[in-house]
């Protein structure tokens, strides 16, 4: 009764309504889908070529994270219930904690990043009132990663530095810690968030922070450890 059209990843056949458009005018079937980044740009901005190597690389990334957890045993936690920060120095890179989203999408629940492309970070704090059906407000607060990218030519120019290591797709990078559908002003959890937010930043300061030769050399430090991780793995 309807016509089905055949996933470019995995080869199965589904319904349209299922299914994502590439620019190379290809479908990805909702359950490839969630194998992506969470930070990916989209099947309708990415080619055919560029989703299956998205998938490919989360494939390694997942590998890559039980090799971090299994060799460090100093691995910093920050976190306001399932929402905070891992933090490798061993390794040089850092993984988002979102327990939801990682019960929801488990597969796509292990990308690192490099403590050497974090180009600034900042905390931000949000109440959005008249969101939700009955005046609800949300509200939510954490850390904002900004990324040394590649994806934004325009922010490149005025961000990126000579010799810099960058990320292929991800400008930016949301670290939630409180997030709330029903907010009251009598509720402590926006006070935690920041609480959590502040240690963040402050974990971020020690390690990447100082004089501008020291955080330089701080991130050539991390950059090599990095280096070192992926290289032992071949990922």
């Amino acid at each position: 009764m309807f016509n089905k059209y055949t996933c470019h990843v995995c080869g199965e056949k589904y319904k349209k309504s299922t299914m994502a458009k590439d620019k190379s005018g290809n479908y990805t079937c909702v359950y490839c889908q969630k194998l992506m980044s969470r930070y990916f740009p989209g099947c309708f901005k990415s080619t055919s070529e560029q989703i299956t190597e998205n998938i490919s690389y989360m494939k390694k990334q997942k590998e890559l994270y039980s090799k971090l957890i299994e060799n460090d045993k100093d691995i910093i936690q920050i976190k306001n219930d399932n929402l905070g920060i891992i933090i490798s120095e061993k390794y040089g890179v850092f993984k988002v904690i979102d327990n939801e989203w990682g019960w929801k999408y488990p597969d796509a629940d292990c990308e690192l990043f490099r403590l050497d492309q974090i180009n600034r970070y900042e905390v931000f704090d949000e109440i959005l009132k008249n969101v939700y059906i009955n005046n609800n407000a949300f509200v939510e607060c954490g850390v904002r990663i900004y990324m040394n990218s590649e994806r934004d030519e325009k922010y490149n120019k005025y961000r990126i530095k000579e010799n810099q290591k960058t990320h292929p797709y991800i400008n930016s990078i949301n670290i939630y810690t409180a997030v709330a559908e029903n907010y009251t002003p009598s509720d402590t959890l926006q006070e935690r968030g920041l609480k959590v937010a502040e240690d963040i930043v402050g974990c971020l300061d020690r390690l990447l922070g100082g004089t501008k030769e020291e955080a330089s050399e701080k991130r050539n430090v991390f950059g090599e450890a990095a280096d070192r991780f992926f290289i032992a793995y071949n990922l």
